[in-house]
């Protein structure tokens, strides 16, 4: 099911991801546990392999349509009607062509699954990422600026469209969110040939936080999932770190503040990325709310617990932070604040 352009673009994020993997270790392995890619049987970092995977027989039939589409086969081909099966109980097994590779395992938990979620925990995580910002600093890759994602800030605009933006029920949060996506085309994207960029991990969430025992006590002490490493603006990896680890406690508002102390203890921030901070948190939010509600709203998808918490989660989020945009700038002051 993976034609020959997909499968070298798939290679391709494979290869830059495992190289920051190793690129990071080289820096930072004496403070924490990270993954590395380990070879396979055939002594290679990924194999490309045909499994049998089973899926519903609606889900296929969209796959194959979608297979279609994009093997921009004839007009003929492309219009085909592929119809959907009613029952989407019922269940295919089809073969697919994945990459699968190997990685080491990190030892100890995620942050989300502490009961108790301390200010040392959250100020360690901001300490974490900018170190990880540090280390990727210097890391290049002839492929990380071709890399695309929807969670890059870059695309953020895009979630503006009515595509996303009707599916928000409630009409007078829509209006509080166009609102927002007008305020960040104005504050925001004037200053963005300003802000430094680089490689990021991008995802400094609670749920690849990890934590283990350590001296005594529950330490952050690795991180893992590096599938969203992107070349992006350096204060979204603090800013992405802020509105996950920040919302834990469900205090963004203060806990922010904590988060970011810690990365502060490290690192600064330039006066840019400091003007945008509170936009690239709310941004972050934001689209974790949007693409929640698209996912929940595809018919193919199946009951999916994690995005309904996850969008759950964001609406609460911003339920607070937007009411804050008219006084950002001090909101902002209070979190650069040594905690």
């Amino acid at each position: 099911m993976m034609n020959a352009r997909e499968s070298y673009s798939e290679s391709c994020n494979i290869n830059v991801i495992d190289d920051a993997m190793i690129h990071i270790n080289n820096k930072l392995a004496s403070i924490y546990d990270f993954p590395l890619p380990q070879k396979t049987t055939s002594g290679e970092l990924k194999e490309f392999v045909e499994m049998p995977v089973k899926i519903d027989k609606i889900s296929h039939s969209l796959l194959k349509k979608l297979e279609t589409l994009t093997l921009k086969q004839s007009e003929s081909t492309k219009n085909q009607n592929v119809q959907p099966i009613e029952n989407s109980r019922e269940v295919d097994t089809v073969q697919i062509k994945y990459y699968v590779r190997l990685l080491s395992y990190v030892e100890g938990e995620p942050l989300s699954s502490l009961d108790v979620v301390t200010d040392d925990h959250m100020f360690d995580c901001g300490k974490l990422a900018a170190r990880v910002s540090e280390a990727l600093k210097d890391f290049s890759h002839p492929t990380l600026l071709a890399r695309n994602s929807v969670w890059d800030i870059e695309n953020f605009l895009k979630l503006s469209d009515e595509e996303y933006l009707s599916r928000v029920s409630d009409i007078q949060f829509r209006r509080r969110l166009q609102l927002f996506f007008e305020k960040f085309e104005e504050e925001v994207v004037p200053m963005k040939e300003k802000i430094p960029k680089q490689a990021i991990h991008s995802d400094i969430a609670e749920k690849n936080t990890i934590v283990s025992y350590r001296h005594g006590k529950q330490e952050i002490s690795g991180l893992i999932d590096f599938g969203d490493l992107m070349y992006s603006y350096r204060v979204c990896e603090i800013a992405n770190c802020m509105s996950h680890v920040g919302a834990l406690r469900k205090n963004e508002i203060n806990d922010c503040r904590v988060v970011l102390s810690g990365y502060l203890s490290e690192t600064e921030l330039a006066e840019e990325e400091i003007n945008v901070l509170f936009y690239f948190v709310t941004a972050r939010v934001v689209l974790c709310y949007l693409r929640g509600l698209y996912e929940l709203g595809q018919e193919c998808n199946m009951p999916n617990d994690y995005v309904r918490k996850i969008t759950n989660d964001a609406r609460e989020s911003l339920g607070k932070l937007l009411t804050r945009l008219d006084d950002q700038r001090d909101l902002v002051r209070s979190w650069t604040t040594q905690y």
